[in-house]
């Protein structure tokens, strides 16, 4: 049985938080809250080998926590935990989900060290369950994995004193097998915090 990922995720977020503190407390860094929605890039998906599924295109329940540890020479690191589900109807079956949990280390780096506008550029690398549940006549399917998760990211940070805001685009790959829910796709974040 997998732990339940409402919760190991935020703790996983909390254990790296105390283990980063000195390094990030001896530099810069940043908290940052955000959601939005994340588009699959295929939202027709064969979960088993007798039917396909049609997904909902954009994603229901974005949300994710960030902490960096930011350098004077704009190169960030840190971790992320991000949570989403695509909601789909299976033929002849109740509606179903399609539910993802994230844990990802990620690098950054900001450009133009002073004013308010900070673009950048990042990716990430992590593990992530990856899960799909339905009703089909009183019986109950659901498939669980962990997978590798890979994003590459674009954006742009608006830093005010301690206040930062963000927006930033997001191509995001998952290694699943065949047949297996596939969340790949292009997310579109939005998000605000703090900054030191």
């Amino acid at each position: 049985m997998y732990p339940s990922a409402a919760l190991s995720g935020p703790r996983l977020l909390i254990a790296l938080l105390f283990a980063l503190a000195p390094g990030i407390a001896s530099a810069g860094g940043a908290f940052l809250a955000k959601g939005g929605v994340v588009r699959l890039a295929d939202d027709t998906q064969s979960l088993d080998a007798a039917q396909m599924r049609t997904f909902d295109e954009t994603s229901q329940s974005t949300m994710g926590l960030s902490i960096e540890a930011r350098k004077r020479s704009g190169v960030t690191f840190g971790a992320e935990f991000l949570t989403f589900r695509h909601d789909f109807t299976p033929p002849f079956a109740d509606p179903g989900e399609g539910r993802v949990w994230v844990l990802q280390f990620i690098g950054k780096k900001y450009f133009f060290d002073q004013g308010p506008v900070h673009p950048f550029i990042g990716a990430g690398l992590g593990p992530a369950r990856v899960r799909y549940s339905y009703n089909n006549a009183g019986t109950k399917y659901s498939d669980d994995d962990i997978v590798l998760t890979l994003n590459a990211t674009v954006g742009l940070e608006l830093r005010f004193d301690n206040l930062s805001f963000m927006l930033e685009a997001r191509n995001m790959y998952f290694d699943t097998e065949s047949g297996k829910y596939d969340p790949s796709g292009v997310a579109v974040l939005a998000g605000f915090g703090f900054n030191w």
